[in-house]
C-alpha cells in the first residue's frame, strides 16, 4: 500500500511536467519534489521529537544542507533502487495516473508544507 502511494505520488508530478511538453525535465522535477517532501517529513519528525520528548537527535541548525543530501540519497534509493522506476511515460500508463491522483498529490504536498510551518510555530 505504501509502495503504491509513493509510486503514484512520484508519477503524478512526473505526469504534470510531461503533460506540459517538458519530457526532458519531468524526471528531475518529480525527483526534486519527492526529495523536498521527504526533507519536510524528516525535519518535522525531528522537531516533533524535540518538542514532545525533549530529545534532540540531530542539531536542527545543521540539518539544512546535510538534510537535503540525506533526503536526496534516501529518495534516490527508494525511487530508483527499491521501486525500480525509470523516467518513462510508460509508468504513468502502467499505474494509471488520473487527475484525481494528481490533485491528491498536490494536496498532500501542500499539507506537508503547512504541517512543517505549523510545527515550527509550536
Amino acid at each position: 500500500m505504501i509502495k503504491n502511494i509513493i509510486i503514484k505520488y512520484y508519477l503524478s508530478f512526473f505526469y504534470l511536467k510531461y503533460k506540459d511538453n517538458n519530457e526532458k525535465w519531468a524526471g528531475n522535477y518529480s525527483f526534486i519534489i519527492s526529495t523536498f517532501t521527504l526533507y519536510i517529513i524528516l525535519y518535522t519528525i525531528l522537531i516533533l521529537i524535540k518538542k514532545l520528548f525533549g530529545i534532540q537527535l540531530i542539531k536542527l541548525n545543521s540539518f539544512g544542507v546535510s538534510g537535503i543530501v540525506i533526503s536526496s540519497i534516501i529518495s534516490y534509493i527508494i525511487i530508483y533502487g527499491i521501486l525500480k522506476l525509470d523516467n518513462s511515460f510508460e509508468n504513468t500508463k502502467k499505474y494509471t495516473i488520473t487527475n484525481k491522483i494528481i490533485n491528491y498529490s498536490k494536496i498532500f504536498f501542500i499539507f506537508f508544507i503547512i504541517l512543517f510551518f505549523f510545527t515550527l510555530l509550536i
